[in-house]
This record gives structure tokens, C-alpha cells and sequence, in this order.
């Protein structure tokens, strides 16, 4: 187990962690009093939603590279990588958070804070930001790439939710001081987020293609 791949992991998992479903419900569920236990519900959802989706890929992958062999390990492979990392870094330009920002809105505040609400949220915001999960891919690719044994990588890949989860829960804990500054920040963080998405995308999409193609370049080299 390399430095650089442990690296490499944890900076795509704090990535991760700014997405919206990662740090943007939370903050808004914890500005809108939410109940802790409901926040910290919502969050083991969401983190054992990515760990079974990245299982399954994980797995799967694993398995297709058994049955092709070193395919994937190969030159051609890891330029295709590179290739693949340059062109996140070119198409996260095309992302200007600064051409539109929209005005906050806490129209999406469950009015029920059930534990069946907060499941459902949770799912939801995952199943929705499937698409999107380019650190999250890139990761289990990495995983896939390396000589590790699978239940080393499947570990891995736990650790790799719970450091996802952890500026979320840094934040949970702020809250609990209960001071006036902490709602400011909170208030003021959600509505960042909400006005930034497309920009954090931007940035998101040029990360990880840097970080495929640096990993790329070590390999290669």
C-alpha cells in the first residue's frame, strides 16, 4: 500500500465531501434545527449508499479485469488515463459558477424529520448524484489499477466514506455549541453552496482529471 495511492484517495474523498449531498443537505437539515440524531441518520444512509454502490462497481470491475487479464494495467491503459484526466481538466473551464447564481432557496427543507424522511433524502440525493460521481469513479478505478487484495481495496473504500463524511460531521458538531456565530456560518455556508454549485463542479471535474493524470504519469514514469 503506496503513499501516493493513499494520497491520492483521500484527497478524491475530500473532494467528495463538498459535494451536495455530502455537506450541502447536512448543513441545511442542521440550519433548519433538524434533530442531530436525524443529521447523523442521514449521513450513515448516504455513506453506506456510496460503499455498496462502489462495492458492487469494485467487485464487478474486478472481475472483468480477471477476465481480460492485464488489459487495464497496461501502457495503452494508463495513457488512456491520462488522456482521460487532461480532458476533465479542459471541461471543467466550461463550468463558470460566476454566469449564473441563483438566489438561496429553503424550499427543499423537509417539513417531516422521520427516520424513514431522512433515509428517503439520503437515498435520494445519492441515487441523484450517481451521475456525478466523477472523484468517486476515479477512486474505484485507482483501487481497481492497484496490486491490492480485494478486501484490502473494499477497506479502503470504507475509510474512503467515512473521511467523505467527515467535514459533514465536523460541521454537526459546531452546531451543537449553539452559538450565534455557528447559525451565521451555517446559514451563510448553505447559501454559498447553493449559489457556487456549478463553480464547485468546475473545480470538482479539473481535481480529479489532475489527479487521474498525475497518477497516470507515476505509473507511466
Amino acid at each position: 500500500m503506496s503513499l501516493p495511492l493513499i494520497l491520492t484517495l483521500l484527497g478524491l474523498a475530500l473532494i467528495d465531501s463538498t459535494s451536495f449531498g455530502t455537506i450541502g443537505v447536512p448543513i441545511f437539515l442542521t440550519a433548519a434545527r433538524i434533530p442531530v440524531r436525524r443529521v447523523l441518520l442521514y449521513l450513515a444512509t448516504i455513506t453506506v449508499f456510496y460503499f455498496l454502490v462502489g462495492g458492487v462497481l469494485l467487485v464487478g470491475i474486478d472481475s472483468a479485469l480477471d477476465a481480460l487479464g492485464g488489459v487495464f494495467e497496461s501502457r495503452t491503459a494508463l495513457i488512456v488515463q491520462l488522456l482521460l484526466g487532461v480532458v476533465l481538466v479542459i471541461l471543467s473551464f466550461r463550468f463558470d459558477g460566476r454566469k449564473r447564481r441563483a438566489k438561496p432557496s429553503r424550499s427543499w427543507q423537509p417539513r417531516n424529520s422521520s427516520a424513514r424522511a431522512m433515509m428517503a433524502l439520503a437515498l435520494t440525493a445519492g441515487m441523484i448524484e450517481i451521475a456525478s460521481m466523477v472523484p468517486y469513479i476515479a477512486a474505484i478505478g485507482i483501487l481497481t489499477s492497484s496490486t491490492l487484495p480485494i478486501a484490502a481495496r473494499i477497506g479502503m473504500l470504507a475509510g474512503y466514506g467515512l473521511v467523505m463524511a467527515l467535514p459533514a460531521l465536523a460541521l454537526l458538531g459546531l452546531s451543537r455549541i449553539g452559538a450565534p456565530w455557528v447559525d451565521r456560518l451555517l446559514d451563510r455556508t448553505g447559501a454559498w453552496i447553493q449559489k457556487n454549485a456549478e463553480g464547485m463542479l468546475g473545480w470538482m471535474l479539473g481535481i480529479v482529471g489532475f489527479l487521474l493524470a498525475t497518477n497516470a504519469i507515476g505509473l507511466l514514469a
